[in-house]
């Protein structure tokens, strides 16, 4: 999300507590809470810049799931970065860095 990436900690409910990938490495304190899939809470205050994709590009990553921006703007819409050459489907859709859609039909399982 806005070029930072998270990762989800363990839950036994429907709230997933997300912390910045630099959490252990940089001490970051950015963290989103979501609930089936929809963002309640977020700090985005990050110690660090943005984390790009492998190319510079931004990039969304959602339980293990890689997405690149195929529109720019307010909204933008992302498709699964396995998109060109599975055919996967899946995709986000953002309105100001916010999560507001998400098609989690995947043909594939997660990359590692």
């Amino acid at each position: 999300m806005n070029s930072y990436r998270y990762y989800s900690l363990p839950s036994k409910t429907t709230k997933t507590r997300w912390r910045c990938c630099s959490h252990s490495g940089q001490g970051c304190s950015a963290f989103i809470v979501t609930m089936d899939d929809e963002v309640i809470t977020m700090c985005p205050k990050h110690n660090h810049p943005p984390t790009a994709g492998n190319r510079g590009k931004r990039m969304l990553r959602i339980n293990g799931y890689t997405y690149y921006a195929s529109t720019i703007g307010p909204k933008i819409r992302w498709r699964c970065s396995t998109h060109a050459y599975c055919g996967c489907n899946a995709a986000v859709q953002t309105y100001r860095d916010e999560i507001v859609v998400i098609k989690d039909n995947h043909t594939h399982p997660p990359r590692n």
